[in-house]
């Protein structure tokens, strides 16, 4: 039996046999209609499917006309974001020459529980690094000027200063890229090891410092909250090397929802 306002009570009746022989009488599998609705709804925390369905049509059953109007959301409270599997933001940052993004990746998306993974946002689609100003190394003579000067135009260490790093137990085993920073400061990549060095003139000398590289990203991570929590996620994370900020839950606060007309389908 149904209530006339079932979406069941206008499917045919069928005739089927079980597993032991067995004649039953059943309905169909309901095909989930093409439903029309020029009204939008911005959801808001409170909201519930039956309060929406009673708030537009009287009736509270009604909710299912509002998910067949929406039906990219797969699960009734996922519509409204407070399913059991949401999407959790995560902010990352890491101090180092490279960052192991994919090896972090790779280890979540192959942990049970853990339905997908994505680095970036629309708003944050590629990562931020910034240069930290590291400890002091080692000192170079000043008359070297011209050859900092010179190795930004060739985009070479020139001899003297190739030796000079040597000197100092720095060898440059790849390429390097070679930047006037201003103010009496150039910088020197290994496009290797990716290992960046800041050279200042201070006081006559040139000073040679061990520069950091920071490196920020967003992770969006959903994932069953009955197989991993995001406690866990987040000590998954730690455990490559980053830091992490409070993780945020994704919410459907704000967005809209089509609530289609009340013809029944």
């Amino acid at each position: 039996m149904f209530f006339k306002i079932s979406r069941y009570r206008k499917l045919p009746d069928i005739v089927t046999s079980d597993a032991k022989g067995r004649t039953l009488q059943l309905k169909p599998l309901r095909l989930l209609p093409e439903v029309s609705g020029t009204f939008r709804h911005t959801i808001e925390e409170v909201d519930r499917l039956d309060h929406l369905a009673y708030k537009f049509y009287k009736q509270s059953r009604k909710w299912w006309r509002i998910c067949d109007a929406n039906p990219e959301f797969m699960c009734p409270q996922a519509l409204l974001g407070k399913d059991s599997i949401p999407t959790i933001i995560f902010t990352l940052s890491r101090e180092g020459a490279i960052a192991p993004w994919s090896e972090l990746t790779r280890a979540l998306s192959n942990t049970v529980g853990i339905e997908n993974v994505q680095l970036g946002t629309d708003e944050y689609s590629c990562a931020d690094i910034q240069k930290v100003a590291g400890p002091f190394l080692f000192m170079i003579n000043s008359g070297l000027v011209p050859e900092l000067e010179n190795s930004v135009l060739s985009q070479s260490l020139s001899a003297l200063l190739t030796q000079n790093f040597v000197t100092n137990g720095v060898v440059f085993v790849e390429d390097v890229s070679i930047a006037f920073a201003g103010n009496d400061e150039w910088s020197i990549q290994d496009m290797m090891t990716k290992e960046v060095y800041s050279i200042r003139l201070e006081s006559g000398q040139l000073n040679v410092y061990e520069t950091i590289l920071r490196h920020a990203w967003v992770l969006a991570v959903t994932h069953n909250e009955m197989n991993i929590t995001a406690q866990e996620i987040n000590g998954l994370i730690a455990a490559f090397g980053f830091d992490t900020e409070q993780p945020s839950r994704v919410s459907r606060t704000g967005k809209q929802i089509i609530i289609p007309r009340d013809v029944l389908t």
